[in-house]
């Protein structure tokens, strides 16, 4: 899925940081985006090498969960660029 040097940025409402290499992007995404954060593959944007997704992170109680979004930048088939945030 990830070239091997790929590279991800994370800003605000997920945990600010930035990531390079297929490890690095594993553990960073696993750690944080697997159990809680939503995505909805049928509200994507396509434009050229790009996709773009919202993303909304799963919240217990009566709190709005907050939303943010994900850029994906592809090449030859795997994803070089990940940023999520606002």
């Amino acid at each position: 899925m990830f070239a091997d040097d790929a590279e991800l940025v994370s800003d605000d409402p997920f945990p600010p940081g930035e990531h390079r290499g297929t490890e690095q992007l594993r553990r960073f995404l696993a750690g944080r985006f697997t159990q809680r954060v939503g995505v909805d593959p049928t509200r994507k944007q396509l434009a050229g090498d790009r996709v773009v997704w919202t993303l909304r992170a799963r919240t217990e109680g009566p709190r709005s969960a907050p939303t943010g979004r994900a850029e994906a930048e592809v090449q030859d088939g795997r994803i070089m660029r990940l940023r999520v945030g606002r």
